[in-house]
């Protein structure tokens, strides 16, 4: 197992993973240059935040084809679909944690879940086509008069034609 990142408690996470007799079983990396090597060597991506804006490494993690464990938190539930991408645990809950990641020892779950959560990203996370949405939203929002223009036009098949 590879725990990377870093944080305030990185030293006494080490020192708990060395008395456990774990060391050759769980790796903390510390700070890496580029995580996009863990994320081609790992079967899950698992996260214990308790606060995120948008996850960036969450969706990383989904773009890379891997399902996701996360807890159930604003940013991370807009991101991971609870049983279709992932599995959302309660924060600050090391069972639930564990209990989300026992889960996914089944490898057809994991591979439908990451499967799901490429997909997801590509259509719902492209910057290319979110770019293009506003661009759109722009040319219509003055095309049509400004304000008030979603009671006078329907922008959803203006949005469906970017796709």
């Amino acid at each position: 197992m590879f725990i990377v990142g870093w944080g305030p408690r990185e030293d006494r996470l080490r020192d708990r993973i060395r008395q456990r007799g774990l060391g050759d079983a769980v790796t903390v990396t510390g700070r890496v240059p580029s995580v996009h090597e863990y994320y081609a060597l790992a079967d899950v991506f698992v996260s214990s935040s308790v606060f995120e804006g948008l996850p960036i490494a969450h969706l990383e993690g989904m773009a890379a084809g891997l399902p996701i464990v996360a807890t159930d938190i604003p940013g991370v539930v807009e991101v991971v679909v609870d049983g279709e991408t992932g599995l959302l645990i309660p924060p600050e809950d090391p069972g639930a944690l564990a209990s989300g990641m026992c889960e996914l020892a089944d490898a057809t779950r994991r591979t439908e879940f990451g499967h799901e959560g490429r997909q997801r990203v590509e259509s719902k996370f492209d910057i290319g086509a979110n770019v293009r949405q506003r661009q759109m939203f722009l040319w219509v929002f003055f095309l049509f008069g400004g304000v008030g223009v979603a009671e006078r036009v329907d922008l959803t098949e203006w949005f469906d034609w970017l796709r």
